[in-house]
């Protein structure tokens, strides 16, 4: 696939391209280590049947992937983004702030994983930033990015 190639998301290809994009650079070598193995599984020595597990899978770009405009996926990613970008990150970094001795403006998210009570508090941040981080390479939603930017820079 040539540089600036563009793919198409269909549903068909719902988990190939969930496999890939779940893939980073470091995964390659994980990946063709398992190419391998079913390489000797299926089309190895003593198998009449040749597979087709020759082609390395080469790590590309979220934004090289283009959800179809009126696609469930693209519905689902929408409502994805406006919920990620509804929440306020200084709600979400009033727990670091408050054991850091910073300023704590405004509340935490009482009953959630955010809570002061919450053994798992500060988790829910993490997936926040990856889905966020993953929203704006995909996109290049600029307001995932700044979010990103603010809450790492605190």
């Amino acid at each position: 696939m040539g540089r600036g190639a563009r793919i198409v998301y269909a549903p068909w290809a719902a988990l190939y391209t969930l496999a890939l994009l779940c893939f980073s650079s470091s995964d390659v070598p994980r990946v063709r280590a398992w190419q391998g193995s079913a390489r000797s599984r299926i089309g190895g020595q003593g198998s009449s049947r040749k597979a087709d597990v020759n082609r390395d899978i080469q790590p590309f770009d979220l934004g090289q992937v283009t959800l179809a405009a009126q696609s469930d996926q693209a519905r689902a990613a929408d409502l994805n983004t406006q919920y990620l970008l509804s929440l306020d990150p200084d709600r979400l970094l009033w727990t670091f702030r408050n054991n850091a001795g910073l300023p704590a403006p405004g509340l935490p998210y009482a009953g959630s994983w955010e809570d002061v009570n919450c053994e798992v508090r500060g988790q829910f941040m993490g997936h926040y930033l990856s889905a966020l981080a993953r929203v704006w390479a995909a996109t290049g939603n600029a307001t995932a990015l700044a979010r990103v930017t603010y809450a790492v820079g605190e």
